[in-house]
């Protein structure tokens, strides 16, 4: 009823007219629907493009020809230096150590009370594996978990003074599960740069966001600390998860970290604080509980506790202590607990027989700090001019470092580079002369990812098991080959 002449015109008018229309009002319209219409119908049927359409196929001789002459390039960067020479100890590691078919003083293990090899422990282990046998094969949440086990995780929360505790099967892994457990991309983690690498390790497979502080500087920590609670960063306090993460003694270093202003400054900004005390576990503190003891700090203070059980306390594996919810996080959220077979029952029986060793024979950590002084002494006395050395007078770790190479360029750069690597092949020559001549020390080794570069030393460490003519001798031997050593190189030269 609404049909407008117009509308009952283009109804009656032929299809020819419409186009011609439609044409002469919308030319360029047209023309442009035209374009895409022949651009889309092309598109669907165009063939394919085949490269090697007109190609000839190799023939079967060609085929074989090519490849004789194919000389494919190397995995590895093919070394011109002869493989270095891989040494071995055929003794257990005590105050003396057998490194092929050289008997050695000792003093490059972390076997600090000699508990990796007492004979008692080594008794009462025979008896678990008589009853265990020698491995568990399993996971600790599919029949894995045995009862030496949940014996060595009571011993561990017990003896440190903390709810609950967690075991993971190997020591580097420990940490470097642990920090990936509760750290994720949203969160962050602020950490002494001094850390070694499984710290460096669980920190980048978290995905955080990391910022380091410059080594045991309090200043520089707190200065970081004030950023992050204050501006926009305030803002994120709330729904970002944030870690303080140090170390007990820094095994790159040899020294101590300022727990004591540490746990201020942690209570001050209201952040968890983790801490790695591999190698201070056994070592510091009166009753040798750690770091935490050592400064006078309280279990609490520390929200996660980690401890590689393969230095003092001569077993396997690692710990993480802590609250009770902590812990059980971590038994799903632990990548290292969750998916490795759990230690041999004998290994964690014996670190609780090294616990109870502990308790039972304070003296031995006696005997350790006094080795401690009379080593720290001795090598302060007999320094060689061009070395330096790096510890801390309650540190059973000792590093002699060049005396020049106290990071006078810029780390990292060409000609660290080359200083480094001059000073390392320094070191390397005194420890091959030491262990012909019956002293076995070591030259560590670093990752070439390391966040920042590690300056090379001369690493020595001792036990409570020295006697102090075994210290007396290794100082002597060590004194005539680092003479040595010095003399053949140029006096002018740095490193």
């Amino acid at each position: 009823h609404n049909v407008t002449p117009r509308t009952m015109s283009l109804v009656t008018t032929s299809p020819s007219d419409l186009l011609s229309h439609f044409l002469s009002s919308h030319p360029y319209r047209t023309l442009l629907d035209l374009v895409l219409v022949t651009f889309i119908l092309y598109i669907i049927f165009k063939k394919p493009y085949n490269p090697n359409k007109d190609k000839d196929k190799p023939t079967e001789e060609e085929i074989n020809e090519l490849c004789k002459e194919w000389k494919p390039e190397p995995l590895v960067p093919l070394d011109t230096q002869p493989f270095p020479k891989r040494e071995y100890t055929a003794s257990a590691p005590g105050p003396t150590i057998t490194v092929g078919n050289q008997i050695a003083l000792n003093f490059a293990t972390f076997n600090f009370l000699g508990l990796s090899h007492d004979a008692k422990i080594l008794e009462k282990c025979k008896g678990v594996i008589d009853h265990y046998g020698v491995g568990s094969c399993g996971p600790r949440g599919f029949y894995g978990s045995q009862k030496t086990h949940i014996d060595l995780e009571k011993k561990c929360f017990e003896f440190f003074g903390t709810e609950d505790c967690i075991l993971y099967s190997y020591g580097f892994a420990t940490v470097s599960s642990v920090i990936p457990a509760f750290c994720k991309r949203t969160d962050l983690i602020i950490v002494d740069e001094g850390c070694s690498y499984p710290i460096q390790h669980g920190a980048e497979l978290s995905r955080a966001t990391v910022k380091r502080f410059r080594h045991n500087d309090m200043e520089d920590l707190e200065r970081i600390l004030k950023e992050i609670t204050t501006g926009h960063m305030k803002k994120l306090q709330t729904k970002q998860r944030r870690y303080i993460i140090t170390q007990g003694i820094f095994e790159n270093t040899g020294d101590l970290a300022r727990l004591k202003r540490i746990v201020e400054l942690k209570h001050k900004y209201k952040i968890r604080l983790m801490v790695d005390d591999s190698f201070g576990a056994g070592v510091l503190g009166k009753t040798g509980r750690g770091i935490i003891e050592h400064c006078g700090c309280e279990p609490s203070d520390v929200d996660i506790l980690v401890i590689n059980l393969e230095n003092a306390l001569g077993g396997v594996g690692g710990v993480c202590l802590g609250s009770q919810a902590m812990v059980r996080h971590q038994r799903l959220m632990g990548l290292a607990f969750t998916f490795s077979a759990s230690l041999p029952p004998y290994t964690s029986a014996a670190a609780v027989f090294s616990l109870e060793s502990i308790e039972e024979s304070p003296q031995r950590m006696d005997t350790l700090r006094d080795n401690i002084r009379v080593t720290h002494r001795m090598l302060t006395e007999q320094l060689h001019p061009r070395l330096r050395l790096d510890t801390a007078l309650n540190s059973p770790i000792f590093h002699l470092r060049m005396a020049d190479g106290a990071r006078r360029t810029t780390p990292g750069s060409e000609d660290q580079i080359v200083a480094d690597e001059a000073a390392f092949q320094i070191f390397e020559r005194i420890a091959s002369r030491c262990l012909e001549r019956g002293l076995a020390v070591s030259v560590p080794k670093y990752s070439k990812k390391e966040w920042m570069p590690v300056e090379p030393s001369l690493r020595l460490t001792v036990s409570s098991e020295h006697s102090h003519d075994q210290i007396s001798r290794g100082g002597e031997i060590l004194r005539e080959i680092v003479d040595e050593v010095f003399d053949s190189v140029s006096p002018t030269k740095s490193f």
